[in-house]
């Protein structure tokens, strides 16, 4: 019976070889949890068994600690349909907004505008011809900027 129980248990020398592979970080995780519940069972002390048990507690309340905070944060998931709701009720707004007040400006069939030109008053037809040439004139503005700007690049690529 005396072999059948020396089978079962660590020595105290065996137990304290694994706490110094423990301290040493030689164990893998299987180890370590084997060694924690073996801790948990011998009646063995020691300088190192004793530190390698506070260790493992520490590190035990600090996995708790950690799954403990895991439980309150809001999953993947939950932010996924969150987003997806947000999304959804947006457009619904911008719908609600957008469809009416296009079918106002829709049903507008004709704009008031009062166009002056030099302190003068100018007819519709002659105030659309100066429209027009401001538009000419904008656009050609912006194709000299356009322009400026290719040979400023030529300038900067043959300087590279």
């Amino acid at each position: 019976m005396d072999n059948l129980e020396k089978d079962k248990y660590l020595s105290i020398e065996e137990t304290e070889q694994l706490c110094r592979l423990y301290m040493e970080c030689r164990l893998t995780l299987l180890e370590e949890a084997e060694l924690q519940y073996v801790l948990g069972l011998l009646p063995y002390d020691s300088p190192i068994i004793e530190e390698v048990r506070r260790l493992m507690d520490i590190s035990l309340s600090c996995e708790i600690e950690t799954q403990e905070s895991q439980l309150f944060k809001p999953g993947k998931k939950k932010n996924i349909i969150k987003n997806l709701l947000l999304v959804a009720a947006s457009v619904v707004l911008l719908l609600s907004i957008g469809i009416p007040i296009y079918y106002h400006f829709e049903q507008e069939s004709e704009l008031y505008c009062q166009v002056f030109s030099n302190g003068q008053e100018v007819s519709k037809d002659k105030a659309l011809v100066i429209a027009e040439g401001e538009l000419e004139r904008i656009d050609q503005f912006f194709e000299n900027i356009k322009n400026i700007e290719s040979e400023q690049q030529q300038q900067i690529e043959s300087l590279k």
